[in-house]
């Protein structure tokens, strides 16, 4: 396990995650060689991989439970389960994790479900703790000028839906 972990350290992924399967293979229950090798997997991009091994040490009790449920919940939004990763990160807050990555998280994952103003809320945050925080800075920006195009799109709807009704009318007023 010692040997994986640095191999993680110094970048070697591929090679702590063979480690890590021996690991496994020695000793299922050793939990963390399933954290790790699931920070492994989301750092491979092999999230469904992430989230089973994520699971499995969240499952049976290991001590890093909030960095497992936010590793999870990255892997969820990368699979594009957002309402999975909302949860993840629900637990955190209610935990009290209210650090900068976890709002930061919570910002993509409700800007990728479309909500909007709660993404801008969540990205406040990030920006309370850290108010130079590039992507929250970044992607909030994005977000306002989404939600900007939106309200003038529904503007327009709305003079057209007018104009509509009142050449309607009209028209009826000319019939009489």
């Amino acid at each position: 396990f010692g040997r994986a972990y640095l191999r993680q350290e110094q970048g070697e992924t591929d090679m702590a995650m063979d480690d890590y399967d021996l690991v496994l293979e020695k000793d299922p229950d050793y939990i963390d060689a399933y954290f790790e090798r699931g920070f492994c997997y989301l750092d491979l991009g092999q999230y469904e991989a992430a989230i089973a091994d994520l699971t499995i040490y969240i499952d049976r009790g290991g001590s890093s439970y909030g960095d497992a449920y936010y590793g999870r919940a990255v892997a969820y939004n990368e699979t594009e389960q957002h309402n999975e990763a909302m949860d993840d990160l629900q637990k955190l807050i209610d935990n009290g994790d209210q650090g900068e990555d976890v709002w930061l998280e919570i910002g993509y994952t409700r800007e990728e479900m479309f909500q909007c103003d709660e993404a801008i809320e969540a990205y406040n945050k990030t920006l309370a703790a850290n108010p130079n925080h590039q992507d929250a800075l970044h992607n909030r920006e994005i977000v306002e000028k989404l939600l900007q195009k939106e309200k003038q799109n529904q503007d327009k709807q709305n003079q057209d839906k007018q104009d509509q009704n009142k050449q309607n009318q009209d028209k009826q007023d000319q019939d009489k």
